[in-house]
């Protein structure tokens, strides 16, 4: 099982193509064998987001057990993220990274995390917990103070 490192709570790798002839590209995102998805990870939700420059998204965090996995199709973003403890406090020293187009980033759950795009941006959501919009209170939290205004 892949483990975090101790100075980043997101992990990120950047996804080249698979495949790429005259037609396109194919892109395999996420895979069973994947170092990225353990074979606990059941996907359970999946979620195409856009973004304009400037736009703030996230500033909250999933309980635990849901992994969060986040495919940038185009555009940049920097996200902060700090680990929190049973009460949904920061627990750590928040972390600053930037992504690109082709990054996969993924979050455990009790990580709060807040996204900046930094241009228009398209990403695919992917959770292993339903994100049903009835139940935004339940599958996912604010954070007590947000990390980007």
């Amino acid at each position: 099982m892949l483990t975090l490192d101790p100075k980043r709570y997101e992990i990120i790798i950047h996804v080249d193509p698979a495949f790429v002839d005259r037609r396109g590209a194919i892109v395999n995102v996420l895979q069973s064998d994947d170092a990225l998805l353990p074979e606990e990870c059941r996907i359970s939700h999946v979620a195409v987001i856009d973004c304009i420059e400037g736009a703030i998204r996230a500033n909250h965090y999933h309980p635990p057990g849901n992994v969060q996995f986040m495919y940038l199709i185009s555009g940049a973003y920097r996200s902060l993220s700090v680990p929190l403890n049973e009460a949904g406090l920061p627990v750590g020293e928040v972390v600053e990274q930037r992504h690109r187009a082709g990054d996969l980033s993924r979050v455990e759950g009790m990580i709060g995390h807040a996204y900046e795009f930094t241009e228009p941006s398209v990403f695919v959501n992917i959770n292993t917990q339903s994100r049903h919009a009835d139940g935004f209170g339940q599958h996912t939290l604010p954070l007590p103070v947000a990390l980007l205004p």
